[in-house]
This record gives structure tokens, sequence and C-alpha cells, in this order.
């Protein structure tokens, strides 16, 4: 594949996203409305299952070359066939090359009928052989008069190097958009790290001790850093491979004891759900697919439902709604003065949302457990990634015009309800072989005529010795085809059938 199919492969794909996208974060968007915000767990599945699911099934079906129930579209332009059809590629048929006159010549004599059909691959006459390049075209005496060409829509044009069409644009635009939301994402990371650089570890024991029982508790197999920064105005979670959790310096000092504690177990629960993992995915698919606007919708919804999921194990290992809620006060109280970083889990990040997490773990009936009511959705988001793969219409860079397969002949028997059985014709000889034997001995005369000429001048030119070598080889084979046009002649004698018109071109009157 070379890199112009490579590209508009690419491109295809990218129309395909954009369908399968729009139709699977439409529906979250709908069903997550519909549900009520009770329904967090489901709400939060929901989108996670939209955004990465768009990708899954444009992939699927590009690398599978999968033909949906709905059919597949075209960059080119073309209709493709129902999907139950393969389509088979146009055979292009050969035109018909010009007669040459000297067959046309002899076939005026020969009754309409027994005409004979001379190949392409006749041997030109001793005019047009000797005609020179500069000198204008003779007119033929016998042509068939020319026929004007059919005019017809020509296709458009595909050559590499005709202008830049739309597609080439699109991606071009594409490419340079996403690579700069890439490096926008690349920068803030570098801008963390910077402000982190100079975080340290904690080392109050008591801190330690009371995030390994929460780790213990939530069943987290690796052990988690405790950092602090000055830089930072509220807790964050770092890592997935290597969890840390960072801590302003104001959290060791300005909190309680049950405060410190339902803080970290709520960064414990972002790193139980993987939220830094899914924060940064989300961040990455908006930027490289800008041009769907609900990615953008998608990661905001993941991301309050992600704090308020990391409320709910909160409270479940601490069971103290009261003082996670007087903690993120607290921790809100911070952010007003300084800006928290976006690309990590925050514990107060979305201030707009502050009363309704509060409100939520002071009502204890909305905090309980939606495991067991959510179990259907991922089963449910299953099938619905499978209907998607195999109804919603596939976007293909090109696709050949559809014609309908045509069987053999060979493999039609006689009986087949597409052909009615016809009785096969006794296979003949062409005619016409008999003008094509004298057409060669009129070619051989020429050139022995020729040889003879050009033996003649070099002898004038005393330069019959230095080349009587090379013309005595050329009548040697001249000679030879002589023979073998005699022998041909023969085996067509025997061949032919006795009423074949060729054979009295042959054998004379």
């Amino acid at each position: 594949m070379d890199a112009r199919a490579l590209a508009f492969g690419l491109l295809a794909w990218l129309i395909t996203y954009a369908i399968h996208s729009t139709l699977l974060l439409g529906s979250a968007w709908f069903v997550a409305r519909s549900a009520g915000p009770a329904r967090v767990l489901l709400r939060d599945r929901l989108w996670k299952w939209a955004v990465v699911g768009a990708i899954l099934t444009s992939s699927l079906q590009t690398g599978l070359g999968l033909r949906p129930v709905m059919g597949l579209w075209s960059l080119e332009q073309q209709v493709a066939g129902p999907p139950w059809k393969e389509p088979v590629p146009a055979v292009e048929r050969p035109r018909p090359e010009p007669r040459p006159a000297l067959a046309l010549a002899h076939e005026a004599d020969l009754p309409p009928r027994s005409r004979p059909f001379v190949p392409p691959s006749v041997v030109p006459t001793r005019e047009t052989r000797r005609a020179p390049e500069s000198s204008p075209d003779p007119e033929p005496a016998a042509a068939a008069p020319a026929r004007p060409a059919p005019a017809a829509a020509l296709p458009p044009s595909t050559d590499p190097a005709s202008p830049i069409d739309w597609k080439n644009g699109a991606l071009a635009l594409w490419c340079a958009l996403s690579a700069l939301g890439l490096i926008g994402i690349a920068s803030a990371w570098l801008r963390l790290s910077r402000r982190i650089r100079a975080r340290e570890d904690v080392l109050d024991p008591g801190l330690h001790a009371m995030l390994e029982r929460l780790r213990r508790q939530s069943g987290l197999a690796r052990s988690v850093r405790l950092t602090q920064c000055e830089a930072l105005p509220g807790p964050i979670t770092l890592g997935v491979l290597r969890p840390e959790i960072c801590l302003p310096p104001r959290a060791l000092h300005g909190l309680s004891a049950e405060q410190k504690e339902s803080m970290l177990a709520h960064e414990l629960g972002h790193l139980v759900r993987k939220d830094p993992l899914w924060f940064n995915l989300l961040h990455a698919i908006e930027r490289l697919f800008f041009f769907q606007p609900l990615n953008r919708l998608a990661r905001g919804e993941v991301q309050d439902t992600a704090e308020l999921l990391a409320d709910d194990l909160a409270v479940g290992w601490t069971g103290n709604g009261l003082a996670l809620a007087s903690c993120l006060t607290e921790v809100a109280g911070w952010l007003v003065e300084r800006r928290q970083p976006r690309l990590v889990p925050g514990m107060a990040q979305v201030p707009s949302r502050l009363v309704e997490r509060v409100e939520r773990l002071l009502a204890e009936e909305q905090r309980r457990s939606q495991g067991g009511e959510e179990r259907w959705s991922t089963p449910t988001a299953a099938l619905a990634v499978g209907a998607l793969v195999l109804c919603v219409p596939r976007v293909a860079s090109s696709l050949p015009a559809p014609v309908e397969a045509v069987e053999p002949i060979e493999s039609r028997a006689p009986g087949h309800p597409h052909e009615p059985a016809v009785e096969e014709a006794p296979v003949q000889a062409p005619i016409g072989l008999g003008i094509q034997v004298e057409l060669l001995d009129e070619e051989i005369g020429l050139l022995d005529e020729e040889v003879g000429g050009l033996r003649h001048e070099m002898h004038g030119l005393d330069l019959l010795e230095r080349f009587e070598d090379k013309l005595d080889d050329i009548e040697q084979r001249m000679r030879s085809l002589r023979d073998r046009r005699d022998l041909l002649q023969r085996h067509l004698i025997e061949v032919l059938p006795p009423d074949d018109p060729a054979l009295f071109s042959l054998t004379g009157p």
C-alpha cells in the first residue's frame, strides 16, 4: 500500500469515527439525562463506553473490511452495491485497431460473408515502412472512412500531480490541529512536572499508617507514595504504575485527623478507579479528535462522576460522610487563591459541583452502592457496540463500480437457468489464411529486393567486403524464412476443409 492510499484510508477511518462517535455519544447523553443525576455509576460507565466504543467500532469495521448492513460510503463518490453482492471489477475490452490497406484491397474481391479477419499484427507494407517521418501522410487508396469517436464523460483525474482536493486538505488540517492539541497536553505535563519537582516525602508516621490501613481496606495491591509540595493549592493523585498522593503542606497542619483520613480515602478512591489514566486518555482523545465536540462533554461528565464515586468509596471505607463534607469545604477555600492542575484528579477541582457533593454526602440514601443496579450496563453496552459494527455504514477510501458477475461460458452446462442450451458449432479454421500467405510472400520479395539493392550500393562504395558476412547471414535467414513459409502452406492445405475459401487462395485456380 502506497502513502497516498494509506492517507486516504486514514481519512476514511476518521469520517467513520465521526459517524460512530456521534451516534454513541449522543445515545449516552440521552440515556444519562433520562436516568437522572442519582445514577452516577451508570452515567460514568455510559460515557466511558461511548468514548472508547467509537474508536473500537470504527477500527473493527475498517480493519476487518466489514460490509455493514447499511452499506459502504466511498470518498470517490461511487455507489456501493448491496451488502450481499461482492463487487466484480469491470474488464476493459480492447478497441479494434484499423485494418491495413492492403488487406482491405484483397477483401474487396471476396463475397461479403467470406471476407477474412486480418489480425493487427500484419507486417506493414513497403510504402508505409519506407515513408519518411517528416513527409505528410499519404492518402490511403482503399482505406475505410474514419468514424468519429463517441463522446464520453471522462472520470475525474486521480493523478497524484493533480491539484490538491478536499481530501488532502482535510487530512492536512486534521494532522496540524491534532498535533497542536497533543503538544498542548505535553506542555501542560511539563509545567506540572516543573511545579511539583521540589516535592518531598511526608515523614509523619501517623499519616503513613492511616494510608496503609485504607490501602489494605480498598484492596489496592501497589504501595502508594505520600508526598507534599508547597506549589500545590490542594491534594492531587498521580501515577498509574507508581501511584502517588501529593498534598499541600497546609493539609498536614490545617485539618483534623478525621478530615485527613477522609482526604486520603478520597484520593485513594481515584487510584482504585484508575482515574489518572482515564483523565489523561480523555484529554488526549479530545485533542486528537477535536472535530467531535461531544468528546469535551464526555470528559467533563467523567470527571464529575469520578469525584462523586470517589466520595462514595471514601465514605464506605471511613463511614464518616460529615468529615469528608467539611474537608471539601476547607479545600475549596484553598482553591480560591490558586489554580489547581486540570490533568490530574483533585479533591475540590470544580467549585460549581461543591454544593451538590456536600448535599450528596449528607444524604445517606444517595450514597448507596449502585453496583447491583448497574450490572446490566456492561452487557448492554457490548451489544450496542456489536450492533454498531454490523449495521452502521462505514466510509471507505474507494469502491469499485458494481457490475454483475458474468459466469464463464465454459462453466455453463446445458440447461443452466441463466443460459439456454445452445448446440455447439464445430470449430473451423479462420478464413483469410491464403491472403496472409500472399502478404508474407510479398514482404519476403520486398526484403529480397532491398538486400540486393543494399549489396549493389555497398559494392559501389567499396564496402561489400566489410559487410559481406552480414549480408550473407541475412540472405541465409531469408531462405530459412521461405522454407518455413512453404512448410506452413503445406500444413494448411492438409488441415483446411475442401470447401474453405482459404484453400482456394492457397492452391490457386
